[in-house]
């Protein structure tokens, strides 16, 4: 039965062409990204878990009935499609569900300014910190998936022309289905409650206002944010996100910099800061002597 592996390989390669003339992207799982406006892509944790429960039901889908069609190639008649089991068909529900209904409220949350515009990666949150929640609900899709997979085995060795058990795919654990159903249910739960208020940073006073290039510098204000994360500060356009740059240091309340000794006497300065998707709402001007 090893040679009906070969028809759900074929399949993900149909899928993994399909899925790169969609996205415009090579790696296989392209379609899990997340939608970050800046930066680089990040895997979503609730895309992640659909898009592999979507390859394991197609491999094993046209693995099954690759089994059958070579079992019908003996029997003198060709097979029907093989059946989904409830608890899969329950789990693949489930897992779109969850995709689908993260992005809604993510997407309305940001609209409203509840969180910021930046996402968290696979198993992280979008200060880059490890996400409990996520973690649990990825590493139960691992297990749910391995353990099926697995069971894929036995199931194809049983088959024959005229076995009852080839009228459906395996079927997932009960138990197995109700843990990743819990771990899945958390992630939504979490996603709804978190609603973290990403206020527009703003600039207060700049100490000093006045000096010359070289000088250390000390932005007031508000909501910059506790962790810099992705987080800059701009001189004129030109961003000050490390110390090489001048970035001495950063809190909610006050950043330091210092200004870049290519300024010259009479320059003036136009600093702003950008934090998760947003500039701040207003400008202050330093004065270069």
């Amino acid at each position: 039965m090893q040679t009906a592996y070969l028809f759900g390989l074929g399949a993900l390669a149909v899928f993994w062409i399909f899925s790169g003339v969609v996205t415009g992207r090579v790696e296989p799982w392209a379609l899990a990204f997340t939608d970050n406006p800046t930066g680089p892509k990040k895997l979503s944790a609730s895309k992640f878990q659909a898009l592999l429960w979507t390859w394991v039901t197609l491999f094993a889908y046209v693995t099954v009935f690759g089994a059958r069609l070579l079992n019908a190639q003996s029997a003198g008649a060709l097979p029907a499609l093989p059946g989904i089991p409830l608890n899969l068909l329950i789990l693949m529900g489930l897992s779109a569900t969850t995709a689908t209904g993260s992005k809604g409220v993510a997407i309305s949350y940001k609209s409203r300014g509840l969180i910021g515009q930046q996402s968290g990666g696979l198993v992280t949150n979008p200060e880059g910190e490890g996400d409990l929640v996520k973690t649990q609900m990825i590493v139960w899709s691992l297990i749910g998936a391995a353990v099926y997979l697995l069971s894929l085995g036995p199931f194809l060795a049983a088959l024959s022309p005229g076995n009852q058990l080839s009228v459906a795919l395996p079927d997932i654990d009960g138990g197995l289905l109700v843990l990743m159903g819990a771990s899945q249910g958390a992630y939504f739960g979490n996603k709804l409650v978190t609603r973290e208020i990403a206020k527009k940073p703003k600039l207060d006073k700049l100490l000093p206002a006045q000096g010359p290039a070289g000088a250390a510098v000390t932005l007031t204000g508000e909501n910059f944010g506790d962790q810099q994360g992705e987080s800059f500060v701009a001189l004129n356009g030109r961003t000050v996100r490390s110390q090489a740059d001048g970035l001495m240091a950063w809190s909610d309340l006050q950043i330091q910099i210092t200004i870049p000794s290519t300024y010259k006497a009479g320059d003036t300065i136009q600093i702003e800061v950008y934090r998760d998707g947003e500039w701040s709402e207003n400008k202050l001007l330093f004065a270069v002597t």
